[in-house]
């Protein structure tokens, strides 16, 4: 299914309004009062003129286009229309009076069957021969009904997936903890609640641990995706190369455990404290002050790391010895609470006598034992984290074995080597990590807009399994042209489609996309355009293949000035400058003369520079006494003051030749 219309009642930005999707029908909503009753109108018509395979490349059969300004309401629309659309989403009925009013029409791909709903009682449909609306009875259609969770949904929509991406936080959602039920959302706030639900520990909650399981996700999306595929294909979806090493760094010590070391730092430094604690004799812990038992076990803490390094630094491999370390900061962290309340005392007096226990018996054979021990202290007991120590033991011993490699003392995977053995180690160094991140992953030099673009494939293709059986995909993109080079922009939608059809061959797909850019918005036929301000667009008699000056100015939302498109801060400098030079009298001395002819050799548009030039040129001249050659210059600027639009054209254009 596609859609091609909705009409929307007073929805948040939205009072009355509708939205046509393609150009190749046109509905329209009308109301018809007569003396006794209120008509319900749709007119449906079909465009003969609309070149209805310019987009249908292999299975992207349509492409729609959002354009508003900041505030319009891009995001809202699409948010109603992750509402509205997927057959296990829907909008509330509520108590049967305060819904939402709308109405949606969707297209059947196979037969081209027009499918009407609508929250409203009745509506009446006026529809040309040559549309088949499937679900209309004597011209009206009635109020949809609802699904079993007393929604309104759109019972066609079933084998429909709904995609979302985007790559912006949106705090208002994120407060609103929003969720759109049926709909894939592979956006950042879909992704941050999605990938939350995948934990290998029950150990951890709280924003920080939610972001950082997002971004764990995100890079095993991005190991799998840069580890499948390679070839000539690549080349037509990504503008640059992908990176071939990812990058494992291990994070300093006391970036691990400086918040243990915090306990009052004004009082003493730990690391140079000379203090050693005698483990080989019990002592009665009768202290209460919690700042003295956290002193204590900071202290304990920090004689641990220094025997681990004693015992193990020489006899292991250098990624072993630092993987396990990491490990053990990571469980030391664990242990210390990061709030004290009541029962804290206590927990670290039973937690003080374990560890002078475990220092006094400290004599094991291998990294695993001393960190299997530990957890018990730590009373992490699962089987699964024990089995995860076992597991990653074995490529920390056999790091060849699984292409790991180590150059100038930096360790990395080659991407192409073995990604199954990639994110089998960053799955298990996930359930690891519980109590701090002991690693950080790197790609080699991707840049934000790299990142992006790289995030948005991986994320589409990490649904492949899930889409696989649906007969057909509306993906939503919300600002698509987000920190993307010009050049990407222009590439970016014919690489998308591309993809599309690399991966998804079975499915009839439409794209719909929010942006700003006019870059982008010149590959779309103006009838596929939603112009969510009424003034936008009304001047330009088309965008596809648009001159882009014309879509910044008629399209964009920017002031038709009469310098054209120009900075702001540019084209205040610019007027004040012009008029210094216009309000210069004869026999008038102008101080900042210099100045703005050294400002008018800054401008760029080559039509204002000449002018500004010519009436400088002027001024000097007339200032030297030349008024011969200042009353040429003035009755050629008057006589190109009176030509028309097309006739000075046609004057700049001999100019140019010359």
């Amino acid at each position: 299914m596609k859609v091609l219309y909705l009409m929307v009642f007073n929805h948040r930005l939205f009072g009355e309004q509708e939205f046509n999707f393609s150009g190749q029908y046109h509905f329209e909503f009308k109301t018809e009062k007569s003396e006794n009753n209120e008509n319900k109108c749709l007119e449906c018509r079909l465009n003969h003129e609309y070149p209805s395979k310019l987009y249908n490349s292999d299975n992207v059969e349509l492409i729609s286009y959002i354009i508003g300004d900041n505030g319009d309401g891009k995001t809202t629309l699409l948010e109603l229309l992750m509402e509205i659309l997927p057959y296990e989403g829907g909008i509330s009925a509520g108590n049967g009076k305060n819904y939402l009013k709308y109405i949606c029409v969707l297209k059947e791909e196979r037969n081209s069957n027009i499918y009407i709903y609508s929250t409203l009682d009745k509506i009446e449909i006026k529809a040309s021969k040559d549309i088949a609306i499937k679900n209309c009875r004597d011209n009206i259609i009635r109020r949809m009904r609802c699904n079993d969770r007393g929604f309104f949904a759109c019972h066609e929509m079933e084998d429909t997936a709904v995609i979302f991406h985007s790559n912006v936080f949106d705090r208002n959602r994120y407060n609103d903890q929003k969720v759109f039920s049926g709909v894939e959302d592979i956006s950042f706030n879909g992704l941050l609640y999605k990938d939350f639900d995948y934990r290998t520990t029950n150990q951890e909650k709280g924003t920080e641990v939610q972001l950082r399981i997002f971004l764990d996700s995100e890079m095993i999306r991005q190991i799998t995706f840069i580890s499948e595929f390679s070839g000539s294909d690549l080349q037509e979806w990504i503008p640059f190369s992908l990176p071939q090493r990812l990058y494992i760094y291990f994070k300093e010590e006391h970036d691990v455990l400086d918040s243990i070391y915090q306990y009052d730092k004004s009082e003493v430094d730990i690391e140079n404290e000379n203090i050693i604690y005698e483990y080989d004799r019990d002592i009665e812990l009768n202290i209460k002050d919690i700042k003295q038992l956290r002193k204590v076990l900071a202290h304990i803490c920090r004689d641990i790391i220094k025997r681990y390094d004693k015992l193990y630094k020489k006899s292991s491999k250098e990624f072993q010895y630092r993987l396990y370390k990491g490990i053990l900061m990571s469980y030391i962290r664990f242990m210390f609470p990061d709030s004290v309340g009541e029962g804290t005392t206590r927990k670290f007096q039973r937690l003080i006598t374990s560890l002078r226990n475990f220092m006094r018996e400290f004599y094991f054979d291998s990294n695993v034992e001393f960190i299997e021990k530990l957890m018990e202290i730590a009373d992490i007991r699962t089987d699964k984290l024990k089995n995860a120590v076992v597991k990653i033991n074995d490529f920390a011993r056999n790091m060849g074995k699984y292409g790991i490699k180590s150059q100038n003392f930096k360790f990395f995977f080659l991407t192409k080597s073995n990604h199954k053995a990639i994110i089998d180690f960053y799955r298990l160094f996930q359930a690891t990590a519980f109590g701090a991140e002991y690693l950080t992953f790197r790609w080699e030099g991707l840049s934000s807009g790299e990142y992006n673009l790289l995030n948005m494939y991986s994320r589409i293709y990490s649904l492949r399994d899930k889409v696989r059986d649906k007969e057909s995909i509306i993906l939503l993109l919300d600002e698509a042209d987000l920190s993307y080079h010009p050049k990407w922009q222009q590439k970016f939608m014919k690489s998308l489609v591309s993809f599309l059809n690399g991966f998804y061959k079975r499915q009839h797909i439409q794209i719909i996309v929010a942006t700003h850019s006019p870059i982008m918005l010149s590959d779309a036929l103006k009838g596929n355009v939603v112009f969510l301000n009424s003034q936008a667009g009304k001047d330009l008699e088309n965008t596809f293949g648009a001159n882009i000056y014309d879509l910044y100015r008629d399209g964009m939302f920017l002031d038709k000035d009469d310098m054209g498109i120009i900075g702001a801060y540019a084209l205040d400098k610019m007027r004040y400058a012009m008029d210094k030079l216009n309000d210069w009298e004869k026999g008038q001395s102008l101080d900042d003369l210099e100045e703005i002819k050294r400002l008018i050799a800054c401008i760029g548009e080559p039509i204002i520079k000449r002018i500004m030039q010519n009436r400088l040129e002027v001024i000097e001249q007339d200032m030297e006494g030349n008024d011969t050659n200042h009353t040429k210059i003035s009755a050629l600027i008057e006589t190109l003051n009176e030509l028309q639009p097309e006739q000075l054209a046609e004057v700049m254009e001999r100019v140019q030749r010359k």
